[in-house]
């Protein structure tokens, strides 16, 4: 990511209607996400027992905007995401230098290179801690208990419901095209449309499909029986989502034939009001 910390040009970010960073190009999204990470990495020290005791919040949000032409709508979602960078990072840690040795004698021998020997030895007091060791014990039971996690990595759903949505959008446009080319043709050369609204629309239930979807090939952590409740989960839910398209269809029809029956009755109507008595 070094390229991204010293190039010039700044790229453009872009957010949904809640403010969250989503883009047609997911290399980009991806790259910003990464460089979140990256910026964690280089200016936040571990030594914060949290990232609510981190001080340098908005001189990183500073430095964002730096590098990117960035909303500043965006600020909230920015702090999350480096909040998750800056757990995530020093969970990893905490794991590969602490819990796998039995000592701090061969802790501090195996010190990661990214972390001074000052900050390294106040790790150490932390995490040797009793009452943060009892903390830890807790959350690491409770991680434990949850049975389902998405499988989208460092993909936000935000992405994972904007690229549903631009699919949505193309295969509708495809659907209209074809529908286009069987429908007159107005003497401006262009098919008439049928005045309806935007049907695009991401549900909970499609992101929730998007982000649980496995590989078969692919060996998984999770017990069997937790991959086939989780399985049983994705079957019911494509269920009510047939059953949704189902309604919402039925109901178009119904709409339709009702709204083809009003005019009818509106052109008798017209014509009965339009008759002449020649008794």
């Amino acid at each position: 990511m070094n390229h991204v910390h010293n190039r010039a040009e700044k790229k453009r970010i872009t957010l949904n209607y809640l403010n969250q960073p989503v883009a047609d190009d997911r290399k980009l999204l991806s790259e910003f996400t990464n460089f979140l990470g990256t910026t964690v990495r280089q200016f936040v020290s571990l030594t914060c027992a949290s990232w609510h005791q981190v001080p340098e919040k908005q001189l990183l949000w500073e430095y964002v905007k730096d590098k990117y032409i960035v909303p500043d709508d965006a600020k909230p979602w920015v702090n999350k995401s480096m909040s998750d960078h800056f757990r995530s990072y020093k969970s990893r840690i905490k794991r590969d230098y602490y819990n796998t040795y039995p000592t701090d004698e061969e802790r501090l021998s195996h010190r990661p290179e990214e972390v001074s020997l000052s900050d390294w030895k106040i790790l150490l007091n932390y995490w040797g801690d009793e009452k943060v060791q009892e903390i830890a014990k807790k959350n690491s039971e409770a991680r434990q208990k949850i049975t389902e996690t998405h499988t989208t990595g460092s993909t936000s759903f935000a992405q994972v419901a904007h690229i549903l949505r631009l699919e949505k959008l193309a295969k509708l446009e495809k659907e209209k095209q074809e529908k286009l080319g069987k429908m007159p043709v107005n003497d401006d050369g262009e098919g008439e449309g049928n005045g309806e609204e935007d049907p695009i629309k991401v549900s909970d239930a499609d992101i929730y499909l998007a982000t649980r979807k496995r590989d078969e090939k692919r060996e998984y952590k999770l017990p069997e029986q937790v991959l086939k409740m989780v399985n049983d989960k994705i079957v019911d839910v494509k269920k009510t989502l047939e059953t949704e398209d189902t309604t919402e269809d039925s109901e178009k029809s119904a709409n339709s034939e009702k709204s083809a029956n009003s005019e009818k009755s509106a052109e008798v109507s017209y014509e009965d009001d339009n008759d002449v008595n020649t008794d």
